[in-house]
């Protein structure tokens, strides 16, 4: 069968350093052709080699099955002309695709609670995509379960079997595990070898203005990570220290992110929530302008030991006293959607047991009254990168407007919400710092904003 691949500028480099190199990352921009690569290598290995166990692997099931594994399908289907349960079989339930002359490409999430089920066997050649998501010892445990056997002996020991990683550059820079593993001269693995790619070598497979609206999309450091695939030290110490609250003989004014602000009927009603006890709850009002992508705080309550019923009071446009204070939200559950922030282990914090979210609709169902919710599970990475953007974009605007009257304690939170840093200050983790202060209004507005305007380079465009 005859088929034709065209690379893109990019991947040259790549399939030429796999010649003389034994590990190769390719550190790449977004919709630079690298999963693309990746899953080219590995399908050219197996047609070749009779027999052969493949791993390509990324951290997350989820993100591997939406990804990596459809792009592989992808490939064989329309670059290859091949015809599926003929020329190749699929296991979707087991993520093994398997070619008639025996070689098979096992496809594993890499976390680190769940890398121990991938260790059992030997593979001829391992892949990593998203490779900046992984963490060291992952890298390490998956690296020593590669075998040369099969692959020297049907190549009369002409070739050895190969390791590849596909990447962003990390938030951290010098502090991620593979600055010094393939990065550094000084530390890198022996017979390794890292190159760059750059989303301005792939412009023929991305849609036209792509790379001008993802510049008036997103942050400034954003765009020199993932636009100019720069590896950019995370300097600041502040998650966000773009926001601008300008102030004026003591008190905020308006400018920057801060404005007065007033309920507009034109625009979609959204109350985010995080769920606390003794720590407190943080319930944000926003309004966002979908055409415009620009997001409204409008207002706040921030209180520790809120009961269910008296935070679906306020949900319902009650007024509400507590702690000395008297709250009344300017939009409802009637006219809005609550976005409560689900994260992977729901503290189950009220005195019968029940977890929030499942006392909050008991409660709407008591009352006959109905209650409009979305979920939000988004990451803290993905969260946090979502709501930068908002800020203030490389292009200058800003997208996200704070109510300076209402929302005191956002503002202060965004001043304080850091990163941790070692004893020399600098900054050791792309994870903020968990204080249980300033990450609760922090978290809510990451779930909304990252749920319902994530980062638009996710969009899956073909890329060769």
């Amino acid at each position: 069968m005859q088929y034709n691949i065209t690379l893109n500028e990019n991947q040259p480099a790549f399939f030429n350093a796999l010649v003389d190199y034994d590990i190769v990352v390719d550190s790449g921009t977004w919709r630079s052709g690298k999963s693309f690569e990746l899953c080219l290598f590995f399908i050219e290995r197996m047609k070749k080699y009779p027999g052969i166990r493949e791993f390509l692997g990324r951290k997350t099931l989820k993100s591997l099955r939406e990804t990596t594994f459809l792009k592989f399908q992808e490939l064989l289907t329309d670059f290859y002309e091949l015809k599926e349960d003929i020329d190749y079989s699929v296991n979707r339930s087991s993520l093994i695709i398997t070619f008639p002359n025996g070689s098979t490409c096992i496809f594993g999430d890499l976390d680190i609670n769940t890398i121990g089920k991938w260790l059992s066997s030997e593979y001829s050649d391992i892949g990593i995509d998203e490779g900046q998501e992984i963490v060291k010892i992952v890298f390490e445990k998956i690296k020593s379960r590669q075998t040369q056997t099969i692959i020297e002996k049907l190549s009369k020991g002409k070739q050895k079997n190969k390791f590849v990683i596909g990447m962003n550059p990390p938030e951290i820079a010098e502090f991620h595990w593979t600055h010094d593993k393939f990065r550094n001269e000084l530390t890198k693995i022996k017979n390794s070898k890292m190159i760059y790619s750059h989303i301005e070598g792939n412009k023929n497979n991305i849609p036209t203005d792509y790379i001008d609206d993802m510049y008036s999309s997103i942050d400034s450091r954003t765009a020199e990570i993932y636009l100019r695939g720069n590896w950019v030290p995370l300097l600041s110490e502040t998650v966000y220290p773009d926001y601008e609250f300008p102030i004026e003989a003591g008190e905020y004014v308006e400018g920057g992110n801060l404005k007065h602000l007033k309920v507009d009927p034109r625009l979609e009603s959204y109350i985010s929530i995080d769920f606390g006890w003794v720590h407190p709850m943080s319930i944000g009002c926003w309004q966002w302008d979908r055409e415009r992508d620009i997001f409204y705080r409008l207002y706040e309550v921030v209180e520790p030991y809120v009961k269910p019923e008296k935070y679906c009071d306020l949900l319902m446009g009650k007024e509400v006293f507590h702690n000395g204070k008297t709250y009344k939200l300017p939009i409802t559950s009637k006219n809005s959607t609550i976005i409560p922030l689900i994260e992977a282990i729901q503290r189950r914090q009220e005195s019968d047991g029940a977890s929030n979210l499942l006392r909050m609709k008991q409660i709407y169902e008591d009352c006959k009254e109905t209650i409009n919710y979305r979920l939000s599970n988004v990451g803290i990475y993905k969260g946090i990168l979502a709501v930068r953007n908002h800020i203030k974009t490389s292009t200058g605007q800003r997208k996200l407007f704070i109510d300076l009257r209402y929302n005191n304690r956002f503002i202060r939170d965004c001043c304080t919400y850091h990163y941790p840093t070692d004893t020399s200050g600098n900054v050791t983790s792309e994870i903020p710092e968990k204080d249980n202060i300033s990450d609760h209004t922090q978290d809510e507005t990451r779930g909304l904003i990252g749920l319902l305007s994530p980062i638009r380079s996710q969009e899956g465009w073909r890329t060769s």
